[in-house]
């Protein structure tokens, strides 16, 4: 073959060759179709097999079923333990509120102002020191009633439960038996380092007292803290007896402060000469109410008063008869008036001059003579003595009472809320320091009952120092009269005796006999001797 006839068979197999090649392209076309068109059938015809094989659906029906099966659980258990946890909180404190305290204080008379003033004093200090937690307020009452009256007046405020928290009086046994007023050992015990400890020992004694009856029947306790002391003694007119023609060297040895080698009948003398000279109206006076110059008078004249052993009062029939007999003379002569006048009387009566002996009076009562009753600095300095009770006969001695007052904190006087003896001791602690106590001195001119006082540089500088420093040994050996709870009773029989004797009622033997009959009604138990 030409090779134009091989171009030419090679042209025509290209054709046949695009020719067969779209054949098939068709051909393939096609085929994907029907191979689609076979999966779609199949897909079909499965689904509505697999339709054919789901069961028809059921009728829905509800049932609760319960069925009870123990079925183990897991329980957890919590226990609480106690954590100590420190945790610092700042709390502003909340202070406990005060004390009212109230206090009664008597005088009587115008002049121991300072038994309530002193309280007044003590409280700021009180409060500073803090003895005790709370604050004390303080309400005071100061009275110039006399020792009856004043007493009605706290029972009756005490009944009431309106009474106050600290008093003065002098009959602790009565108040003590009664259950007026509480011990104070312990508070004493422990602020005794601290001040009390200073006392003249005699002050304790003083407020010292075995119960009879009452919550302390049987217990012998401190039932006060010693406020002052009156020694008892009588004054004299330097001035009258050196009209009488005595110098100041002879008035001095006749009529010592300490009464040694003077005897009663000395001062029944030297009375009626000044009576009999017109330079006196009256020899001597005397008290228009029982007092403790009621004990003197039966030991001046060699009786006894008081058995401690068989704590009885005693009655020596001797003694009182010789007592009323001196008594009886005196009004004979005219030296004694026979019925005593009352206290404004006796005190301006001795002030002016107008009597040389006294025996109503201690040591303390030239300051109400001077506020009172125009005594000048002058005459008490230069024509005023004092001195000791002398002895009336041989066997007997000098005598003085000791004449102590005491604060005494109440029981069941307040409301029981309103009790509070602890702060009422404690404010009487800090009422009982030196320079309070000289201001009591400066005031009453009554010597003060703590040793310290005496170096304190305002007693020091007070005019009358000298005169306070020379009373004061009288602390030492003063006589306190018996705590007895029927004391009261004792000395008021024996006074109004006296006094129906002054008065020519009874003579001095039947006088004796009558008294004897009194006593043993009102005191039972008396030993008469």
């Amino acid at each position: 073959m030409s090779i134009g006839h091989l171009g030419g068979f090679y042209r025509l197999s290209a054709k046949r060759l695009a020719l067969h090649n779209g054949r098939t392209k068709r051909r393939g076309k096609m085929h994907r179709e029907k191979v689609r068109m076979a999966i779609v059938a199949l897909a079909a015809i499965s689904s509505m097999l697999l339709a054919s094989c789901v069961p028809p659906t059921p009728e829905k029906i509800v049932e609760t079923v319960v069925i009870t099966k123990e079925v183990p659980v897991e329980v957890t258990k919590i226990v609480e333990k106690p954590v100590e946890v420190t945790k610092i909180v700042e709390v502003t404190p909340v202070p406990p509120a005060p004390i009212k305290i109230k206090a009664w204080t008597i005088g009587p008379g115008p002049m121991p102002t300072t038994r309530a003033t002193n309280l007044e004093e003590a409280v700021p200090r009180l409060n500073a020191l803090g003895l005790i937690p709370q604050k004390v307020v303080l309400e005071t009452l100061f009275s110039e009633l006399k020792w009856g009256p004043f007493s009605e007046k706290f029972f009756t405020a005490c009944e009431a439960k309106e009474g106050p928290h600290i008093v003065t009086l002098k009959d602790i046994p009565s108040l003590a038996d009664g259950g007026f007023i509480v011990p104070l050992d312990e508070y004493v015990e422990k602020w005794w380092d601290l001040g009390f400890d200073d006392f003249y020992p005699a002050m304790w004694e003083a407020v010292k007292y075995r119960a009879k009856a009452g919550p302390y029947a049987g217990e012998e306790h401190i039932w006060g803290i010693p406020q002052d002391a009156t020694p008892g003694g009588i004054w004299y007119r330097k001035d009258v007896l050196r009209a009488l023609g005595y110098s100041d060297e002879d008035i001095a040895t006749m009529l010592p402060a300490s009464a040694e080698g003077v005897t009663m009948d000395d001062i029944a003398r030297l009375a009626k000469e000044a009576k009999d000279a017109g330079l006196v109206e009256w020899g001597i006076l005397h008290r228009p109410s029982p007092g403790d110059t009621i004990y003197i008078y039966m030991k001046i004249f060699g009786g006894r008063v008081y058995d401690p052993e068989e704590d009885k009062l005693v009655l020596t029939k001797s003694a009182a008869l010789k007592a009323f007999q001196w008594f009886k003379a005196r009004v004979d002569e005219g030296v004694l008036p026979e019925a005593p006048p009352e206290w404004k009387v006796i005190h301006a009566a001795f002030v002016e001059g107008k009597t040389l002996f006294t025996f109503a009076s201690h040591v303390g009562t030239p300051s109400e003579w001077m506020a009172k009753y125009g005594l000048t600095d002058e005459v008490f300095k230069k024509d005023l003595g004092f001195m000791l009770f002398p002895p009336a006969v041989p066997e007997a001695k000098p005598v003085t009472t000791l004449g102590p007052l005491a604060y005494l904190v109440t029981r069941g006087c307040v409301k029981p809320e309103e009790e509070a003896p602890e702060a009422a001791a404690a404010l009487l602690f800090c009422a009982s320091s030196a320079d309070l106590m000289v201001k009591h001195t400066i005031r009453t001119m009554r010597p003060p009952i703590r040793k310290s006082a005496y170096y304190h540089p305002d007693l020091g500088a007070y005019a009358y120092a000298d005169y306070i420093k020379g009373v004061a040994p009288m602390l030492e050996y003063a006589e306190d009269v018996p705590k007895h709870p029927d004391w009261g009773k004792y000395k008021k029989d024996v006074f109004e005796t006296i006094k129906a004797v002054e008065a020519g009622i009874l003579t001095p033997e039947a006088a004796v006999e009558e008294l004897v009959k009194t006593l043993q009604a009102d005191i039972p138990d008396i030993i008469v001797e």
